[in-house]
């Protein structure tokens, strides 16, 4: 795929003003009225309507909102030494990667989307797109350990808690297996102009520059990594760990004990396999957000 057929493709989707433009300038240079003509519905097309306005304002509040809170919870697993358990730490990397995800690609992103214009330049056109996909993946990967970690600790009983080695251990493999998944996006990533600089500088785009086969391939691969064997790896724990917390007797408590209404108080037996299946049913919940969300997402890139 080169410049002019990427130029092509985006012409072919602009309005009917903005398409008479890039005949009139594209192809030759135009100057005088037609130039500031074209100019004028160039700025026109890309200022946001109402509906955009209010799509700006609600990414704007969980902007706020998603950096505030994800540095909170950074923040006070990091103060409290209480806090630095293995469950914690991998709690820990989620919130400072979807941190760096809301920082440095959500601006953009809106920006982009809005504006249908890339801004930033060539570098940041491969930089921005290889740290969001980077941060997603480390998002990810770090579900599947939390989930894994729950499996070991409630249904298999860590006879010896992990040692803080071996959590930094997984969290560089989560990291590197992420660096990895993300570099296409180094290399293919390029900034591609629709009309000649001595006109505008707006409605560049920043695309993959990669042909079909390689595209697809290099998707399939994010989809089984990213999609599947999370998937796969979440439903089998968190299946047997909301069996375990549903079906399991509480220890130490008899069967007898265990009956509805043989205990009144909230700390009884009773009260404790309601809050278990509770949370049997939030883990399942966990799953089925994961897989309806992610699932149209990947769907997206695909199509």
């Amino acid at each position: 795929m080169d410049n002019s057929s990427t130029a092509n493709y985006t012409a072919q989707n602009l309005s009917s003003e903005i398409n008479w433009c890039y005949n009139n300038c594209k192809l030759q240079p135009c100057e005088g009225v037609v130039q500031e003509v074209c100019r004028k519905v160039i700025a026109d097309y890309i200022f946001p309507s109402l509906s955009e306005w209010f799509f700006i304002v609600i990414n704007l509040v969980l902007f706020t909102s998603g950096l505030v809170g994800n540095a909170l919870v950074c923040f006070v697993i990091w103060r409290s030494l209480q806090m630095h358990t293995v469950v914690n730490t991998f709690i820990f990397n989620l919130a400072f990667s979807d941190f760096l995800v809301i920082l440095f690609c959500l601006p953009a992103t809106l920006l982009q989307d809005v504006t249908e214009t890339w801004y930033l330049g060539d570098t940041m056109c491969k930089i921005i797109p290889f740290i969001q996909t980077t941060s997603v993946s480390v998002s990810v990967l770090t579900l599947s350990a939390i989930s894994v970690e729950r499996y070991f600790a409630i249904c298999q009983f860590w006879k010896v808690k992990p040692a803080s080695k071996t959590i930094s251990c997984i969290l560089v493999i989560i990291w590197c297996v992420s660096c990895l998944i993300s570099i296409p996006h180094i290399v293919y990533m390029a900034e591609f102009i629709t009309f000649p600089e001595s006109l505008t500088s707006l409605l560049t785009y920043c695309k993959i520059e990669m042909d079909e086969d390689h595209y697809l391939g290099y998707n399939m691969l994010k989809i089984t990594m990213l999609y599947v064997l999370p998937v796969l790896i979440m439903t089998f724990t968190y299946s047997v760990i909301s069996r375990h917390l549903w079906k399991n007797e509480l220890p130490g408590v008899s069967e007898e004990d265990q009956r509805p209404g043989k205990f009144a108080t909230k700390s009884g037996p009773e009260s404790q396999m309601r809050s278990r299946r509770r949370a049997a049913k939030m883990l399942i919940t966990i799953v089925a957000v994961f897989v309806i969300c992610f699932f149209v997402v990947h769907l997206i890139h695909v199509l």
